[in-house]
């Protein structure tokens, strides 16, 4: 099964689904307020809206969405709907080579955004994953739990997982967030073809000279490992090739 990188964001298809929630948004379906703390004085509220009905005994969760809003020191500065409130992670705001302060957030389960904090651009994206049986824009894809940027290289480490999989790390070229190359190198992958055994949870441990550590589990037992930059940038080249 090929998975697809097309952008599902803004498309009619994608839009009519997600608009078929927006119901859930009005105050009688609200059901929980939390704020999250980032760093350097950045915090987002989060107001939860969810409909759930009892079928024989079950509750069964019709419809949920977010309120999210991003502030610095207590003032609003950006304002945004997550189309699902599943479990979601949230992530601080970076000094990008650029110059400017991005911050990466969820829209969808699947995807990422980046928000320009100096010129307020924004950019969605949800990719369509791999084929789905149901009525929705978009199947299975990887789901950021982490996100671990370098500045001197413009790669960045998504932590995250496969849905109810191994717990895995995906790099990609982040030199332009408001239109980054969606292709990603996966380090599991990447391992098992060098070592030439099965990895199971891969874990980013830091940035070093000229490549990445991680900590990788295998029938063996956990240990550390590196994976170059430039083999990093050759297994990207060759997905964005192969259109993977």
């Amino acid at each position: 099964m090929k998975f697809s990188y097309k952008n599902v964001y803004g498309t009619p298809e994608y839009e009519k689904f997600c608009s078929k929630k927006d119901y859930v948004l009005d105050e009688k379906y609200l059901s929980d307020t939390e704020i999250e703390d980032l760093e350097d004085g950045y915090t987002v509220e989060v107001t939860v809206h969810d409909h759930r009905e009892d079928c024989n005994g079950m509750l069964v969760m019709n419809a949920d969405k977010a309120k999210c809003v991003l502030k610095k020191d207590g003032e609003k500065i950006y304002e945004y709907i997550r189309q699902t409130n599943s479990t979601f992670h949230m992530f601080s705001p970076f000094c990008h080579q650029d110059g400017h302060v991005y911050y990466p957030f969820h829209i969808d389960l699947y995807g990422i955004s980046y928000l320009n904090l100096d010129t307020a651009e924004v950019y969605h994206y949800v990719p369509e994953g791999y084929e789905t049986q149901y009525q929705i824009p978009c199947g299975e894809s990887f789901i950021v739990t982490g996100v671990n940027y370098d500045k001197e290289t413009n790669l960045v480490v998504y932590d995250g997982c496969y849905w109810a999989g191994c717990y895995e790390l995906y790099v990609g070229d982040l030199t332009s967030p408001l239109a980054f190359n969606p292709h990603l190198a996966c380090i599991r992958d990447m391992l098992q073809e060098r070592e030439a055994c099965d990895f199971y949870d891969v874990y980013f441990v830091k940035w070093d000279e000229n490549q990445i550590v991680v900590k990788a589990e295998n029938d063996e037992g956990t240990r550390e490992y590196t994976v170059s930059f430039e083999e990093i940038r050759k297994e990207i080249a060759r997905i964005e090739k192969e259109g993977k």
